[in-house]
């Protein structure tokens, strides 16, 4: 009649328990700085049961993660860098999201006044290689931005008319489901467009964790 219990062993599902640091931010789960040379990573994981919003955005019917996105990110790793202006985004390959499963997402920032902000990702669960989707250019310029948006609407702008506009995105095999469907108003002055855009009621009580929501 004696009770004998296995004694389950110790598992840590709190970043910091690994030597990591937590992320606030919904797309990452927790960083490091390299001690030799002070390079920060950035990890997450990105799916669509975790991240349901992101099945609104696809092209030809295959869900892609936006552009936006891969600026908030950016934005996340500029800010806990040291960093304040993204001085350049290029987007090399797309981030398909599978209908079952995950991706791994690592942001790698290197430099210090000037850094490199690379982020890649992978199947979750997978062991190959990585694919490089993006890199910003970030500087620490406290120059203030190149932009005045004191007068709204910008002066001298024209109008656009929306009208069909994500109609004809539909066309054209970019599908914008209602979370993305945000565009209000938009200008345009020579090279430049303005636009007003706001999110869903549905998607803006998590809008503070977010640098700009994608």
């Amino acid at each position: 009649h004696e009770h004998l219990w296995l004694t389950p062993p110790t598992t840590h599902t709190d970043p910091a328990h690994l030597g990591l640091t937590t992320t606030a931010h919904p797309l990452l789960g927790a960083a490091v700085t390299l001690a030799h040379d002070h390079t920060t990573v950035y990890t997450g994981t990105l799916s669509l049961t975790t991240h349901p919003w992101l099945a609104h955005h696809t092209v030809f019917t295959t869900p892609i993660l936006p552009g936006t996105a891969y600026l908030d990110l950016a934005l996340h790793a500029a800010d806990h860098t040291g960093h304040t202006t993204i001085d350049e985004l290029l987007l090399h390959a797309p981030l398909v999201l599978p209908e079952n499963g995950g991706v791994q997402v690592q942001i790698i920032v290197t430099g210090s006044d000037r850094s490199t902000a690379e982020i890649y990702s992978r199947p979750d669960g997978d062991t190959g290689d990585w694919t490089r989707n993006a890199t910003a250019l970030l500087a620490k310029d406290d120059a203030g931005p190149g932009f005045d948006l004191t007068a709204w609407p910008p002066a001298d702008a024209e109008r656009i008319g929306l009208g069909t506009a994500y109609d004809r995105l539909t066309e054209a095999g970019l599908h914008y489901g209602p979370v993305f469907r945000g565009l209000r108003a938009a200008w345009r002055r020579g090279d430049e467009l303005f636009a007003e855009v706001s999110l869903p009621e549905s998607e803006r009580a998590g809008v503070a964790d977010f640098g700009v929501h994608p």
